[in-house]
């Protein structure tokens, strides 16, 4: 996986999305920790990371992972973390792709959280 494309990706995120509606957040995150959270991911059988490749070129990413229950969420679930489609590539269904993908995961964490 070319982790400096997903930084890249998830940069454009935090600047789009967040830039945009939170202030608190720290649009650099991505640029100054996401190469080392990213990385770590990689062989975490509970963090997913997927990303959406146009002719070599990363156009969209979706990350997830795995949690143990909580007292309000009793019993592991997985959660989507983030989704991103570069804008030029919206409305291809790229993004429902990314979410079929995480959604088998998902189950497929499910089926064996119960064993």
């Amino acid at each position: 996986m070319d982790i400096d494309a997903f930084v890249a990706c998830s940069s454009a995120l935090f600047a789009e999305d967040a830039g945009t509606r939170d202030p608190s957040v720290d649009t650099d995150w991505p640029r100054l920790h996401g190469r080392q959270r990213f990385s770590a991911g990689i062989g975490d059988p509970d963090r997913l990371l997927l990303v959406a490749d146009r002719d070599g070129e990363v156009v969209g990413h979706l990350t997830g992972a795995v949690a143990e229950g909580t007292l309000m969420r009793p019993g592991r679930g997985a959660s989507l973390v983030s989704m991103y489609v570069r804008p030029a590539c919206r409305r291809q269904r790229i993004g429902e792709r990314l979410i079929a993908q995480f959604m088998a995961w998902a189950k497929e964490k499910e089926r064996n959280g119960r064993r």
